[in-house]
Formats: structure tokens, sequence, C-alpha cells
């Protein structure tokens, strides 16, 4: 592995090849199908991500794998929101290209953009926040349910290797590959999931002193909610996080690994 690009020149070779595939977009608000989404981009993050000793797989998706993707984007990177997180970034990390760069992203931008965004109202800031999650809201039952249909194909997947007598190494190696990888993919969204509901209640504390309003109480509330949908669909139980005390760090990765 020590021929092929590495470190900065992988990164920056990888960002020219996503910013070249940026010029459509499609489903779930992802670059339409082409070579470099497609067999590019996938053979470089399958050489990142080996070359730092991950698990991968070189198997063909399942459709309910690829649905899972698709569907996990729109919580990573939702269109109504592409202006605060990072697309590129996400993009390299879809790739495996880099992994957990979400982790280095800041909740502060939201309340940023909230800020210098302009609106003829005030209330228009709160009413953004309660949109925002909403959205989050309606993506998180479609995306858990195929969560549970991946889980148990991929305990199906381990079986059905382990129960076969003449299964070679690389073959075994590839289905745990392929385990580890959707495990990944869901930690990640389960992370998206927390940060973005943390930067909800960062803004809305930032504008109940920049703007009071009447709707302060309305988009706490529905914070709330959107909180509750959360840890049901990670099964932690969020009291024990500081997810509601935006001074406090959070640490997304030992909150999601408790999962």
């Amino acid at each position: 592995m020590g021929r092929f690009l590495s470190g900065k020149a992988l990164i920056a070779a990888a960002c020219a090849l996503i910013l070249a595939g940026c010029a459509q977009t499609g489903d779930f608000g992802r670059q339409r199908p082409n070579v470099i989404n497609d067999s590019v981009l996938p053979v470089v993050g399958m050489v990142s991500t080996y070359s730092a000793g991950e698990p991968v797989s070189h198997f063909n998706y399942t459709d309910d794998e690829r649905t899972l993707r698709n569907l996990g984007w729109t919580l990573v990177v939702p269109t109504h929101s592409h202006d605060w997180i990072g697309r590129t970034a996400a993009e390299l990390q879809r790739a495996q290209i880099i992994r957990r760069l979400d982790l280095v992203l800041s909740p502060e931008r939201y309340s940023a953009m909230l800020s210098g965004e302009r609106y003829r109202s005030s209330d228009a800031r709160y009413a953004r926040i309660m949109d925002d999650a909403v959205k989050d809201m309606a993506a998180i039952e479609p995306y858990m349910a195929y969560v549970a249909r991946v889980r148990i194909a991929d305990e199906q997947r381990i079986n059905a290797a382990f129960g076969l007598p003449d299964i070679g190494a690389s073959e075994l190696a590839a289905a745990h590959g392929r385990v580890a990888e959707n495990q990944r993919q869901m930690a990640w969204v389960k992370r998206a999931m927390l940060f973005r509901l943390y930067a909800y209640r960062y803004a809305v504390d930032r504008l109940m002193i920049q703007t009071p309003s009447r709707l302060a109480g309305q988009t706490i509330e529905r914070l709330n909610a959107l909180e509750a949908l959360i840890q049901n669909a990670i099964a932690v139980d969020l009291e024990q996080a500081p997810i509601s005390h935006p001074g406090q760090m959070v640490d997304l990765l030992e909150i999601v690994a408790k999962a």
C-alpha cells in the first residue's frame, strides 16, 4: 500500500475529484451518479481505510445498505442546512477517505449562520430552527427502519460465513469488513443527530439573549421532541449527556459508543 497516495496528497486529490463531480445534484442531495462518485472515490476510500488499519470490504452493496446510506445522508448533510455543514468534507467521510471528520465540526456555525442571515423578522430565526428540527424528525424514523434491516442482514451474513466450510480468509475478512463499514456509517449518523440537536440548542440559547421572542418556548418544546426521538433512536439516555447545556463539551463519540 506504500505506493499509493497518502496523507495530504490523498486528501487533496480526493477533494479535487469530489469538486469535479459536484456539477449536478440528484436524490437525497447527493451528486448524480458518475464515474468519479461511483468508481473512483470508493477505491480511494478503500485504500485509505485499509491503510489506516480499519476493516473494509469489496462486496457489492445490498439494496438496503445503499438505501441506508442515502437516507443517512439527509441527516448528515440535509439539503435544508447545506450552508453550515461542509458538503465536501462529508463526501470525504462518506467515501471513507477521512474517518470521523465530523468530530471536528463546530456546532456554533449554525448559530453564526442564523445571526448572519438577513430576516425581515427576528422571529424567523426561531422558525428556522423549528423547521430544521421538524425535517430532521421526519428523516429519523425511515432511516432507523433501515438500520434494523441492515443489522439483521449483517447477522445473517456472519452466520452464513461461519457456516461455510470452504470459505477463504479474504472472503471472511470482506464479510467482517462490510459489517464494520455498516457500523461506522450508523455511528456517523447517530453522531450527526446529536450534533444537530446540540447546534440547535446552542443557537436558541444565543437567540434568547440577542433577540428574545415569544417563540422561544415553542422552539425549546420542538427541540425537546427531537431529543426524545433521538434518544429512542440511539437507545442512550441523553440525560447522562450534557446535550441540553451547550456551554459544556459533548463527546459525541463516547455517547454513540454507549448505544
